[in-house]
């Protein structure tokens, strides 16, 4: 049998690239379709337990309070121990709703979802900060992870390139099966990798620190000096407010969420949220300037803005870090939480029943 050489086609080793990179490109955005459509505990499994203890309250009147994870450690038991002097008898459910990286695009879906699925609050409490209403969104990459389908990536994506995040975003919508590999297999499989793993020895739960609190001690009031915690957070909020500016998805976002409310008979207020006076200082007066300026400019629109500014009301020594309360500071805040901003708007409420 002869022997034949096979003679080199470029032109055919060129459609065979061209025809396996298309199948490629396909793949991927088909597998980023389903992505889009992927049940929420899997894409956002912090949200999916938000909503899920909301359809647990059921029916019955209760306050939300919604933000980042600053707002997440409040201690919820504290907020009901501020409430109870003022509604004896009456102390309505409290919802905590916030979640990390929950700016108010992620409030806005929340509060979405929660109002498709049930009755909603009669009261939600919304952290604002101007960190949280500036532009470009700082938390744009945990958006697209978590709730963006294509079209809101088209939608923002002026917003995105102005972050300097096209690169990661294209790499999260063109390369789908390989960065959420990991929340499609939990999905098809119904639970998270790994599925071959060594058993690990059983770990005794370690006492609960009890705080000076929980001794009957008072708070300190004392300020204190920076951590390295601190200053590592300083710099990151720094960034953030350097040549600040109002607009794009956090702002309409917040005014979507007033509208919600509206139409749905639900009282807002929006919390300007504890940090340390070394984050203050960062809130020069141009920055301090433009955040209140849009509070107003949304007043003067006709929108209903009820604002209370806490971010100087926590003592310094009552947080972890520059904008994060530590265990004590979540129970002082949560108090003041229920005791001055829940219970009189509650108790009003019941008054007009």
């Amino acid at each position: 049998m002869p022997f034949f050489r096979p003679r080199p086609d470029p032109a055919r080793a060129r459609r065979v690239l061209l025809a396996g990179a298309a199948a490629f490109l396909l793949g991927q955005l088909a597998v980023g379709a389903l992505w889009d459509r992927a049940p929420g505990y899997v894409r956002f499994p912090q949200g999916s337990k938000v909503r899920a203890a909301a359809r647990r309250i059921g029916d019955e009147p209760y306050a939300a309070i919604f933000g980042t994870s600053r707002f997440r450690n409040v201690d919820i038991d504290a907020v009901r121990v501020g409430l109870a002097p003022a509604l004896a008898g009456e102390t309505p459910p409290v919802l905590q709703g916030s979640v990390l990286a929950g700016d108010p695009v992620i409030i806005d879906y929340l509060l979405h979802e929660i109002l498709t699925e049930g009755p909603g609050p009669a009261l939600a409490i919304i952290e604002i900060s101007p960190e949280t209403l500036s532009y470009p969104a700082h938390w744009l990459m945990d958006h697209v992870t978590r709730i963006y389908t294509l079209r809101d990536v088209l939608a923002n994506l002026g917003e995105i390139a102005a972050r300097g995040r096209l690169g990661e975003v294209a790499e999260r919508r063109l390369l789908t099966a390989s960065v959420y590999r990991r929340g499609l297999l939990t999905w098809f499989t119904g639970r998270p990798p790994p599925y071959l793993y060594a058993t690990l020895p059983e770990l005794q739960p370690s006492a609960r620190r009890l705080s000076r609190r929980a001794l009957g001690v008072p708070v300190s009031t004392a300020s204190q000096a920076p951590t390295p915690k601190t200053v590592s957070g300083l710099s990151r909020v720094e960034k953030w407010l350097r040549d600040y500016r109002i607009g794009g998805s956090e702002s309409r976002a917040l005014e979507a969420i007033l509208e919600r409310c509206r139409r749905a008979g639900i009282r807002a207020v929006l919390v300007g949220a504890p940090v340390t006076s070394f984050q203050r200082e960062l809130y020069t007066p141009e920055v301090e300037g433009r955040f209140q300026a849009f509070l107003l400019e949304l007043a003067l629109e006709g929108v209903e803005v009820n604002f209370v500014d806490y971010r100087s009301r926590v003592p310094d020594a009552l947080f972890e870090d520059n904008h994060h309360l530590n265990e004590e500071g979540g129970r002082y805040f949560g108090e003041i939480l229920g005791r001055e901003v829940i219970a009189p708007r509650w108790e009003r409420r019941l008054a007009q029943r």
